[in-house]
């Protein structure tokens, strides 16, 4: 969102402007009163904001300049596949960068604490990394496990280059997104969804504009980690269910969220906008 010299020179030359937006920034980033001014300079300074999600838009009102286009991803990259592996460990994995507390990598390590309790054939898998001049927030996370006992149960798998990313969503029988922030939308969320592997989300943000409780995927009250726990509990004693929501998830990645409707939909604003 900071990123004004674009807008301003877009002004100075009398080219139309478009802004895209991919954060609720509204509550979560700046003050209210410094979101209010960059608010009005976004809303200046372009001929159409574009936000990824309806929680994102929601926050320029009702101003028609801003616009709801999702992001999509590549459904021949990340599409479903048999796997040969056993189903006798059900494994859930978070996906997001350490050295963003938001993202909920301690709230999915107690879920899996509390989940562990009542089911032990559960397996968790951290994925992400810190930058190489932080490196503190691991650590933090790794001694949580250990102090619980569960280094066996809890893998961190560090980065995972970004052409894996198909391979890692087949292991995961349940991608988990429990951000402590509601997210803008959540493309690994998508990525998930579209290899037809079930997901479980705090309901709130852009989630809400992919996940349909108990179609596509289950919702669980934002900071929720007992109710987060429950939810990892019932897929992991219910594959019939598992099974259904990735299919369902697939379905849905494929009639809205693929680049292909991202790509036409931003040509259309552009070409509104060129007349």
């Amino acid at each position: 969102v900071l990123i004004l010299p674009g807008a301003f020179a877009a002004r100075m030359l009398g080219i139309p402007h478009v802004w895209h937006i991919r954060e609720i920034i509204e509550k979560h980033h700046i003050s209210p009163f410094l979101w209010n001014i960059w608010r009005w300079l976004i809303l200046s300074l372009s001929a159409r904001v574009v936000c990824i999600s309806a929680a994102v838009r929601q926050q320029f009102g009702d101003n028609r300049k801003a616009v709801v286009i999702h992001d999509g991803i590549d459904t021949e990259l990340f599409r479903p596949q048999k796997s040969g592996r056993s189903k006798k460990v059900t494994t859930f994995g978070i996906v997001g960068r350490l050295e963003h507390r938001r993202k909920g990598q301690d709230t999915f390590i107690e879920a899996a604490r509390i989940a562990l309790e009542s089911h032990k054939d559960l397996r968790f898998v951290i994925v992400g990394h810190e930058r190489e001049d932080i490196a503190d927030r691991e650590q933090s996370l790794r001694e949580t496990v250990r102090r619980h006992g569960l280094s066996q149960q809890i893998e961190f798998r560090g980065l995972v280059p970004r052409e894996q990313m198909p391979e890692l969503m087949h292991e995961l029988d349940v991608l988990v997104l429990c951000s402590k922030q509601p997210e803008g939308l959540g493309i690994v969320l998508l990525e998930a969804m579209a290899s037809g592997t079930a997901v479980i989300s705090f309901a709130e943000g852009g989630p809400l504009d992919v996940i349909q409780d108990r179609v596509n995927g289950l919702l669980v009250p934002p900071q929720n980690t007992r109710g987060l726990a429950e939810a990892m509990l019932e897929l992991a004693g219910n594959a019939r269910l598992r099974k259904s929501l990735g299919a369902e998830g697939r379905k849905t990645v494929e009639s809205g969220f693929r680049n292909e409707v991202t790509a036409g939909e931003i040509e259309r604003i552009y070409r509104q906008i060129r007349k």
